[in-house]
């Protein structure tokens, strides 16, 4: 059974001020995308053990969940990748939507 673990982040907390407060991206990592894998692991071990029980009308409903753990873990942790410290670049010139 696979078991997910909370990537740690590609920059220090502080690396997102002032536009991202060090507090909120401890609180959004390590409580908020840490309860999106807790919960994915839980929802694996209890999908492992309604199949051992034969409890088959659980199983859609245990799916859904692991749909929903899995996606916000997989969600943040791209979300971490893409946030930078830098900037990345030059602001668009406006509000960037004819650039779209």
């Amino acid at each position: 059974m696979p078991v997910y673990t909370l990537p740690e982040l590609p920059y220090d907390y502080s690396a997102l001020a002032p536009v991202i407060s060090p507090e909120i991206i401890e609180l959004h990592h390590d409580k908020h995308h840490a309860a999106y894998v807790k919960g994915a692991n839980d929802t694996l071990e209890q999908l492992a053990e309604a199949r051992d029980k034969e409890t088959w009308g659980s199983i859609n409903g245990l799916e859904k969940n692991l749909a929903f753990h899995l996606s916000g873990h997989i969600l943040h942790s791209i979300y971490w990748q893409n946030m930078t410290g830098d900037g990345g670049g030059e602001p668009l010139a406006q509000d960037g939507v004819g650039e779209l």
